[in-house]
């Protein structure tokens, strides 16, 4: 009964303390209302760049306006993602072969809405089963 109580007042008591105006909320992270797409997206990083999204909220993970065709980055992807409301996906498809590596030259954005990252979409790797190990590229 002791840990109820102090659950309850662990979440009662900070909503309160919220709607009385005693404390201030955590600011929104997500995007004004402009930016937000109302769908799912499914994005493709297709390079190992760590560069950001030229137009994040556009629908188009794209972060170089001079190469022709989308260039997806992760970061990119994770920032167009975060514009838009549901559950998105990210798949790979990085067109080197081999293990494919992406330095990051600082922390991703924080991911803010629903968001699978599917890791075994890059071509070549595999899930494990019993057995068989997990081919990671």
């Amino acid at each position: 009964m002791r840990y109820r109580n102090a659950i309850l007042i662990g979440v009662f008591l900070p909503l309160f303390l919220i709607s009385v105006g005693v404390i201030e909320s955590a600011p929104n992270k997500r995007p004004n209302a402009a930016q937000v797409t109302p769908q799912s997206i499914s994005l493709t990083v297709n390079n190992t760049s760590d560069t950001s999204d030229l137009n994040p909220g556009d629908g188009v993970c794209d972060t170089d306006s001079v190469t022709a065709g989308s260039q997806c980055s992760l970061r990119a992807a994770i920032q167009e993602a975060n514009t838009t409301l549901g559950t998105d996906t990210i798949n790979f498809n990085i067109p080197a072969s081999g293990v494919q590596t992406i330095a990051l030259l600082s922390a991703l954005p924080t991911i803010t809405d629903a968001l699978v990252i599917d890791g075994y979409s890059q071509p070549g790797s595999a899930p494990a089963t019993n057995s068989i190990p997990a081919v990671i590229l």
